[in-house]
């Protein structure tokens, strides 16, 4: 399996896991996306979000304040 095919994998388990609530299921995946993938955004973003959904919002901010830069608008 490529690393491509890893990474989708782990976003469609990672988004299954969000849905269902499972915050810190969901982030590890996460986690292990941008272990393949240092600058995935879409992983950075779901982990700033579930920062959020935990009341974590300085982790928020750190996770998603780079994002920002690259889309201000």
């Amino acid at each position: 399996m490529s690393n491509t095919e890893k990474v989708e994998r782990l976003r469609v388990l990672a988004e299954e896991r969000h849905a269902a609530g499972r915050l810190d299921e969901a982030e590890q995946l996460c986690r292990r996306i941008l272990e393949l993938r240092r600058g995935d955004i879409w992983a950075r973003y779901r982990i700033g979000v579930i920062y959020l959904q935990q009341g974590r919002a300085g982790e928020a901010l750190e996770m998603l304040d780079p994002l920002v830069a690259l889309a201000p608008a």
